[in-house]
C-alpha cells in the first residue's frame, strides 16, 4: 500500500500515512491524539476506548496504593496528617462562627459553652497539657493508653479557681493544671461539687 507524508495536527511533525487513511488520520501517534483531547469533553465511548488502550501501563507505587485504598473503600482524606499553623486555625474558627456556621440558630447557645468551644480555650488547654507533659499532677498517670491498668486514661485541663466564679482567670496559664478524669471528678471545682454542703 502506498504511503503519503502528512503533518500531525498536534505537534506538526511529518509522518507517513497510508493512502486509504489520509482522510481519517490527523495525528502522528495516539499520544498526540490524547494530548489534543485534554480539555475537551469526551463521550463515554471515547473514554472507554482510551482506558482500554492504557490498560497494562506501569503505575507509580503511590498511585497503586491510592487505587487499592479506593477499591477497599478506605480512601484517605486529602488533609490527613497535615498540621495547621495557629494563624490558620484561628482563621478557620472565625469563618465558622456565628451566622457563618451551617447550624446557626440565632445565638441560642449559652455563653459558657461558646467560650469552651472557642479556639482561645482550645489553645489554653494545649498549653496546659504541654506544660504538664500530659500527666496528671495529682496521681501521676499519663494520658492515653495505660498498659498497667489496661484502659485509656482521659486527661482534663482543670481550672484551679472556678471557671464560673473567676471569669478574669479563665485563660490564665497559672490557673490551670492537668488532671486525669478520676482526680478531676473529686476536686471541689468540678460541676456541682462546689455547691454541695460538706
Amino acid at each position: 500500500m502506498a504511503k503519503i507524508n502528512k503533518n500531525c495536527k498536534y505537534c506538526g511533525a511529518v509522518y507517513l500515512c497510508r493512502a486509504d487513511r489520509v482522510e481519517r488520520s490527523s495525528y502522528c501517534s495516539k499520544e498526540c491524539q490524547y494530548k489534543n483531547m485534554v480539555g475537551h469533553k469526551l463521550s463515554e465511548k471515547t473514554k472507554r476506548k482510551i482506558s482500554e488502550k492504557l490498560k497494562g501501563r506501569p503505575l507509580s507505587k503511590k498511585t497503586r496504593q491510592k487505587m487499592s485504598l479506593t477499591r477497599k473503600g478506605k480512601s484517605q482524606p486529602w488533609n490527613k496528617g497535615k498540621k495547621r499553623s495557629l494563624e490558620t486555625r484561628r482563621l478557620m474558627s472565625k469563618q465558622r462562627q456565628g451566622e457563618n456556621h451551617w447550624n446557626w440558630q440565632g445565638g441560642k447557645e449559652p455563653v459558657n459553652r461558646r467560650i469552651r468551644k472557642s479556639i482561645k480555650y482550645k489553645l489554653w488547654r494545649e498549653v496546659i497539657f504541654r506544660r504538664d507533659k500530659w500527666t496528671c499532677v495529682l496521681c501521676g498517670l499519663n494520658g492515653g493508653w495505660n498498659k498497667q491498668q489496661k484502659r485509656h486514661i482521659d486527661i482534663h485541663a482543670d481550672h484551679i479557681k472556678s471557671f464560673a466564679k473567676y471569669p478574669k482567670l479563665r485563660f490564665s496559664i497559672d490557673n490551670g493544671r492537668t488532671l486525669c478524669a478520676d482526680c478531676h471528678y473529686k476536686t471541689e471545682t468540678w460541676g456541682n461539687n462546689q455547691y454541695q454542703l460538706k
